[in-house]
């Protein structure tokens, strides 16, 4: 822990001259500090420690208390990105040997000195880079954790090299690796074998083939021999290495060298860098995150099937979506001109009363809390099955039965398939979710004989098969909603929940069964300033209890604030300007404010949505911002009486006729609550930990009561004439209104193609669901990539920033958008599709 501390300490690194050798433009950009001195590391190093030996349990406030130390003065935002990672890592490593209860000291002790040994040999070969202790620190501290790798970072989940942008087939795009090689590559022409960027990235493909031992929990256990011994670069003459390891390597060549490969595109060339183009087509286009079940929706249009029956198809994505979770859909009737909508969320169980929950949690009267999102009592009824039935019956065209849409799905599902890569990442973050939630935990992992207990999460291409999930939708397809929320299914899900303390009962399954998904009026907002006069567009949303109104809000005040003249007119160029985004920043700020207050079940509990989007209302709305600085905490404002009326899965599909869905199916937060009724294959949803436990709350948890909900399928329309101009969503939980105010303003303002408005850096401010009288965390997570002027721009306007980098930009979504425009010479329509580039998916012409 130390050695790792070290790396932040690494002054002595960047005196560079304007002209370098060869060995001196190896030297990583590491001269940011994350303390003033080596004293505040060491300083800041101990408290960390001190806190994690301390804490009853690694929870919200645990990890409250080290943010703040974090965040003192003298500890400074590293320009490298490392700070967040290192320290979130840090915190991992030590929640889990603390938790495991490992003894760990001997067996590091090796490591280190095998790792020293190694780079006393780097040393030798290095004398430039040798001579700088600081990179002599990092090098051993991450030799210690490439020694370690089957024990600390698959046991650990310590990422050093992962964070840093090396993997196994090469440096990950716009990474810190990256940006290194491409600066190795533009002054030396080609990257050094024995550099020592070739040391770490060889370190990231070392040969992982040495299975896992457990690990002793004896300090006086653990031997030498005992190690696994992984080949270290540059380290043979010393380090001992593996019979299994000794079979020589197949040399690859390569026709170009690897800078063309990986460097980033030339500014002058995109705005910003982009792995795709946009996808047109005639016939229609199925975007989402999943390519295998972008081919079953793809199925569905070929055999005649309309738009909306393709909606339903998710088996390949568990860890984000399912059929114990909630839908939304809207549906654009290319006909008739219309937009639709449905509510296919459910509700709270009749037993789950305010009293009755508080108790269960352990809240005692006069004390605020929250319910878990782990917990059972955040189990609502399952929508999504009831909201599959019920789109194919009200928005599909006849041609194909309910048994024909499933077909695709179930046999993925009794067949295999393969895994792909952000969905690995995301199913092995929750394995440890899945084993503490449920003991039928094993149906949502893979077997495997070679790991403890027989089981793992999948990896990038590995084959799972899921023969549980594929018997429960057969119930599905043969039975339609009686198949799941009566019989076997409906029994193992409320068994599950009643063992573990919940309080859902059959009666509520039958009674969402008997109800159905609820048809609902959209809400929209016409946005026709900002000079688009009779270009204007109109903004769909789900009306509450999604949360989709805060991004009519927003638009709706950005337009008041022009006509206030507060903001100017912008151009194409203004996009993710400090301007651009301080607008939409306040504006969502706004929209979200009110919204964390007053969006909850319209029935049962009214939601004033005419009055939060009354011109008026906005107007005085807007008089709250202010264009050279953030505002002070909110209150919500009170809209007039008169007018009262997260981890998911997105798929936007058009097809031949001009119709449209924009569906949206989640768990919530990834598999949900992880629980998994027996034999059934598939997890509970954790939606409930939307509700508030306060009594004074509009959201307050009440009996047969839908939540606050964050999933939101999006449409807009031409306001000239009605016609479709794209139906679009971005997925990630209250990043989704944002997400929607930022790819709309980036067409319809910055002049971006559907792609581009998907490819470019995003902003998120912290938003949530606070109790009464609290504040929301108004943070601005800003995406790596976005200008360093914007950055700095955002901090003089006093916005707290955060730059999300690596795997942290997953809170920006994972979004698609589907365009509508007309060949005006043939007369021919013509649909172009974007995918987000941080999923694995992309848009599919027919």
């Amino acid at each position: 822990m130390n050695a790792l501390m070290a790396c932040f300490s690494c002054a002595g690194a960047r005196k560079r001259a304007d002209t370098m050798s060869e060995k001196q433009a190896l030297i990583p950009n590491m001269n940011a500090q994350l303390g003033d001195s080596d004293a505040e590391n060491e300083k800041l190093l101990q408290t960390i420690l001190a806190e994690a030996r301390s804490a009853d349990s690694f929870d919200a406030a645990f990890h409250s208390r080290i943010a703040d130390h974090l965040n003192e003065p003298g500890v400074h935002a590293l320009s490298s990105g490392w700070k967040e990672r290192f320290a979130e890592s840090i915190l991992r490593g030590v929640e889990s040997i603390i938790e495991a209860e490992h003894k760990m000291g001997i067996a590091m002790g090796h490591a280190y000195n095998r790792s020293h040994s190694s780079y006393r040999v780097f040393e030798k070969e290095h004398p430039v880079l040798g001579g700088i202790v600081k990179t002599a620190f990092a090098i051993i501290a991450i030799g210690i954790l490439a020694e370690m790798l089957p024990w600390v970072l698959e046991w650990l989940g310590f990422r050093l090299l992962a964070s840093a942008g090396f993997s196994e087939v090469g440096p990950v795009m716009g990474s810190f690796a990256a940006s290194w090689m491409s600066m190795i590559a533009k002054r030396c022409g080609n990257v050094p074998a024995r550099s020592m960027y070739s040391h770490l990235q060889r370190m990231a493909r070392t040969p992982r083939i040495l299975p896992m031992p457990t690990l002793p929990r004896s300090e006086d256990a653990v031997e030498l021999s005992q190690l696994p011994r992984l080949r270290y670069p540059g380290s043979s003459s010393h380090c001992q290495e593996d019979h299994l390891l000794r079979k020589k390597k197949k040399k690859i060549t390569m026709p170009l060298p690897t800078s063309s490969v990986f460097a980033p595109p030339s500014a002058d060339v995109f705005k910003f860098a982009s792995r795709r183009s946009v996808v047109h087509s005639t016939q229609g286009v199925v975007a989402c995150t999943q390519p295998l079940a972008a081919q079953c929706g793809l199925d569905v249009l070929r055999k005649g099937g309309n738009a909306a029956v393709t909606a339903g198809m998710n088996v390949t994505e568990p860890c984000s979506t399912g059929i114990g979770g909630d839908m939304f859909i809207l549906y654009y009737d290319a006909e008739k001109k219309t937009v639709s909508a449905m509510n296919g969320s459910g509700r709270s169980g009749n037993k789950c009363t305010l009293s009755t929950v508080r108790q269960s949690l352990g809240i005692k009267d006069g004390e605020s809390g929250k319910i878990p999102m782990g917990s059972v009592h955040a189990v609502t009824v399952p929508g999504a099955a009831a909201g599959w039935v019920d789109t194919v019956e009200r928005f599909g065209n006849g041609k194909l039965s309910l048994k024909e849409i499933l077909a695709p799905a179930i046999k993925m599902a009794e067949d295999g398939f393969p895994v792909s890569e952000t969905t690995a990442y995301a199913w092995g973050v929750q394995e440890r979710l899945l084993r503490k939630a449920s003991p039928n935990f094993a149906e949502m992992l893979k077997k495997d004989p070679s790991v403890e207990e027989g089981f793992r999460a999948p990896r990038a291409g590995d084959i799972k098969k899921n023969p549980d999930m594929a018997r429960t939708f057969r119930a599905l397809a043969d039975e339609g909603k009686k198949g799941f929320y009566t019989g076997r299914v409906a029994e193992e899900l409320i068994k599950v929940v009643k063992d573990l303390g919940g309080h859902l009962e059959l009666e509520d399954l039958q009674h969402h069964m008997e109800a159905g998904s609820e048809p609902v009026d959209p809400i929209s907002l016409k946005f026709n300033g900002q000079g688009l006069g009779d270009k204007g567009i109109e903004l769909w949303e789900h009306p509450p209890n999604g949360q989709g109104i805060v991004a009519l809000m927003a638009l709706g005040i950005i337009q008041e604030l022009e006509k206030q003249g507060k903001i100017p007119t912008f151009k194409p160029e203004d996009f993710n300007s400090p301007q651009w985004l301080h607008a939409i920043i306040e504006a969502l700020r706004l929209g979200f404010t009110d919204a964390s207050w007053y969006v909850t079940d319209p029935n049962v509990k009214n939601v004033p949505v005419k009055g939060l989007l009354d011109p008026e209302y906005l107007a005085e709305r807007a008089k709250l911002f202010d264009p050279s600085k953030a505002s002070d905490p909110m209150e919500p404002g009170k809209p007039s009486p008169a007018l009262q009326s997260s981890d998911t899965v997105y798929f936007a599909v058009t097809d031949a006729q001009g119709n449209a869905a924009s569906f949206i199916n989640s768990n919530y937060a990834g598999f949900g609550t992880g629980i998994i009724p027996k034999g059934c294959g598939f997890t509970l949803q954790n939606r409930g930990a939307n509700f508030s436990l306060d009594e004074k709350h509009p959201n307050v948890l009440e009996p047969r009561k839908r939540p606050y909900h964050t999933i939101i399928p999006a449409m807009a329309t031409n306001v000239s004439d009605g016609s479709l101009h794209s139906v679009f969503g971005v997925m990630g939980g209250f990043m989704q209104p944002q997400g929607h105010v930022q790819v709309l303003l980036g067409q319809a303002l910055g002049g971006l193609n559907p792609q581009q408005a998907l490819d470019a850096p995003r902003v998120c401010i912290g938003a949530g669901m606070p109790e009464h009288g609290d504040v929301l965390d108004w943070t601005v997570n800003v995406e790596d990539g976005m200008p360093q002027e914007t950055i700095d721009g955002l901090k003089k306007l006093g916005h707290k920033i955060s730059v999300a980098r690596g795997n942290e930009r997953y809170m920006f979504g994972r979004g698609q958008i589907i365009r509508w425009t007309v060949d005006e010479v043939e007369g021919t329509g013509v649909w172009s599709g974007g995918s987000d580039m941080r999923g694995d998916g992309g848009a599919y012409p027919l």
